[in-house]
Order: C-alpha cells, then sequence, then structure tokens
C-alpha cells in the first residue's frame, strides 16, 4: 500500500485534511492512525519502515510529532482502546495483529453496541439469562450430538 493511499483512507473517513494546521481531537486523531498504519504496513515493496520525516511531509507535520502521535497510537492499541480499534478496522479492515478473539469480539460490538445501548435498563438482567440459556442449550445439543 502507497503512503499517499494509507492518507486518502484516512481522510476519507474522517473527512478531513489532515495537513490542515487544526489540533482538534478529530484531526489528531487522524494522524495518530495514519502514523500507525504508515509505520505498520510496509508499503510499496519496502522491506523496512517508512521513516517519520516521509510520513510528516505528507501531512505537513515534523517528524517529532509523527513520534508522537505514533506513540500514543501504539499505547492506544496495545491497552485495546475501543474507539482506536474501531476506526482502525473500519479504515484498514485492521483490529489485532494475531487475536482471532478479540478480532471477533469487536466485530460484534461494532455491529451489536447500538442494540444493546437501546435496550430498557431494567430488562438487561433478563437478556442476558436469555441469551446464558441459549448458549447452554447449544453446548448441550452438540454434546448429545456428537
Amino acid at each position: 500500500m502507497e503512503l499517499i493511499e494509507i492518507k486518502n483512507k484516512v481522510e476519507n473517513y474522517y473527512a478531513i485534511d489532515m495537513s490542515d494546521r487544526n489540533n482538534g481531537k478529530r484531526h489528531s486523531d487522524a494522524r495518530k492512525l495514519y502514523v500507525f498504519m504508515a509505520r505498520s504496513l510496509k508499503y510499496n515493496g519496502r522491506k523496512d519502515k517508512i521513516v517519520y520525516q516521509d510520513i510528516g511531509d505528507l501531512i505537513g507535520r515534523k517528524h517529532e510529532t509523527c513520534i508522537y502521535h505514533n506513540k500514543v497510537a501504539n499505547q492506544w492499541f496495545d491497552a485495546g482502546d475501543h474507539e482506536f480499534r474501531r476506526d482502525l478496522f473500519a479504515v484498514f479492515g485492521v483490529m489485532e495483529k494475531d487475536n482471532k478473539e478479540i478480532l471477533r469480539l469487536d466485530r460484534l460490538r461494532l455491529v451489536y453496541d447500538d442494540l444493546l445501548l437501546s435496550i430498557p435498563e431494567g430488562m438487561h438482567d433478563e437478556i442476558m439469562e436469555t441469551i446464558h440459556l441459549k448458549i447452554e442449550s447449544r453446548k448441550w445439543k452438540s454434546n448429545t450430538d456428537s
């Protein structure tokens, strides 16, 4: 993947221009995602990671700023920051490097978060019990089928 492609994908997702002199959260988060992916992906056949100066030149930022954005983005990624991983998945289809269970859970969260938040508070226990019973019945059924 070319560096310009990474930049364009991030800018399209956030609907911003990262080279703007805007330091708001949206622009800052976009830059973090861009730098994180630019450093993570091998693009254009390179074996080594792209240097911060090249990353920064494309968005009008110094290499020190890119180092900062990458450091914070890596902290978010390692901590499992839900918002960062959601954006990472939405833009690039990437969630976790090697953890398929986390990937599966995060895909479920993307689909069901809004639905779960719309459930009236008094119904949470009842719904969880129903889900638990369905899971147990499937386990029982699969054990009896074998």
